[in-house]
């Protein structure tokens, strides 16, 4: 019974994330319906009825991969935060959630914590859940890079210069080199398109130039009828309040009202159908492949006795405290394993994560690299 919370927990806690990128067309006609871009995605990203059976290694059982959710996030989850801002984010969580306790801003977070504490709810919990969202993104775990990156257009935008663009202003993580480029990443296409704005035959000879930049199978391109209704909704079916974000990672403000009050139950269907197979037919075997090519490159190079051997007389290649350096980075070697136990944590092979971290953490405590070893 224990076991069986505590994976519900970890699979409920550590989700796959893919990132969100949009064109400002594209956003407007989100915005409308009082979303950002990621959040209009993530409902449909709820896979748990289904099991997916993953072959990551020729010598391991097929993982069972099991009431998995994808996550979505936009370019500017990925930014950062300064720190002032996020004491004041978390701070806002505590003060504006307080029924009971006369909380000022003007008191440190510490003395409202003192206050707010667990048994509390629900102040103390937006806090915490404020808290958890502003800490996510570390340079030294992949458990949040991206496995997918989805591209919001409209069909008014230019779609190839639109979509260049986009892929050309990825997340600084990328040009660091600490996440996968993006050309080995699947890439989902989506254009929202409103009935009245374009004549399909020229809609889709864009789309035909576009797939001719981006052939499958590592794109997927797909048009999706948006904002058909011309009044709002005055029904309740709200699909969005449970994924909605402590903090909202986008510029323009956004009013606490009914969300999705544009989209037609034709085109809530056609998101889920999308963005479903999309990933069950792109992400989902690309994350298969990078595993299974991890999986395999750590199997000739790492284990075995021969390898343990060899390993132990091979010449160093770092000093021992190179992780102490302020501009230490990952050697390949070393990203290879962390982001082999990552992925292989995030799709519920548990046993090979562990062994996949334990190498990753001997790498670290050898050359002093403390944060990446924790």
């Amino acid at each position: 019974r224990q076991m069986s919370e505590a994976a519900k927990f970890i699979r409920q806690t550590f989700k796959p994330i893919s990132l969100v990128l949009s064109s400002k067309k594209a956003e407007e006609l989100i915005l409308h319906n009082n979303l950002t871009p990621a959040e209009l995605l993530r409902p449909f990203g709820d896979l748990k009825k289904e099991v997916f059976g993953l072959n990551t290694s020729d010598k391991a059982p097929t993982v069972q991969m099991k009431e998995i959710q994808f996550t979505f996030y936009d370019r500017r989850a990925f930014s950062g935060i300064s720190e002032p801002d996020k004491v004041k984010l978390r701070k806002d969580a505590l003060v504006k959630n307080s029924p009971s306790f006369n909380f000022e801003l003007s008191q440190s977070e510490n003395d409202l914590l003192f206050q707010a504490h667990e048994d509390c709810t629900p102040w103390y919990q937006k806090w915490k859940s404020t808290y958890l969202q502003i800490a996510q993104f570390p340079i030294h775990e992949l458990l949040n890079q991206p496995v997918g990156i989805f591209i919001l257009v409209s069909s008014q935008d230019n779609l190839n210069e639109a979509c260049s663009y986009l892929l050309g202003s990825l997340p600084p993580q990328y040009n660091a080199g600490i996440y996968d480029g993006s050309s080995v990443i699947p890439k989902i296409f989506i254009i929202l398109h409103k009935k009245s704005e374009i004549e399909l035959a020229k809609l889709n000879e864009s789309i035909g130039l576009l797939s001719k930049k981006y052939p499958p199978p590592s794109a997927f391109i797909q048009p999706v009828f948006f904002n058909s209704l011309q009044n709002p909704r005055t029904d309740e079916a709200d699909l969005w309040t449970p994924y909605f974000e402590a903090f909202r990672f986008i510029e323009t403000p956004i009013p606490e009202s009914k969300r999705g009050v544009y989209l037609s139950e034709n085109d809530r269907d056609a998101l889920r159908t999308v963005v479903g197979d999309a990933l069950r037919k792109r992400v989902i075997p690309a994350l298969e492949k990078k595993v299974r090519m991890l999986n395999s490159t750590i199997q000739t190079t790492r284990k075995g006795i021969k390898n343990t051997w060899k390993n132990l007389f091979k010449n160093k290649d770092r000093p021992d405290n190179a992780g102490m350096a302020s501009n230490y980075k990952m050697n390949k070697a070393e990203r290879d394993v962390r982001e082999a136990a990552d992925l292989c944590f995030l799709i519920q092979d548990y046993e090979t994560a562990y062994s996949h971290y334990k190498t990753a953490e001997h790498d670290f405590k050898s050359i002093k690299a403390l944060n990446y070893q924790a």
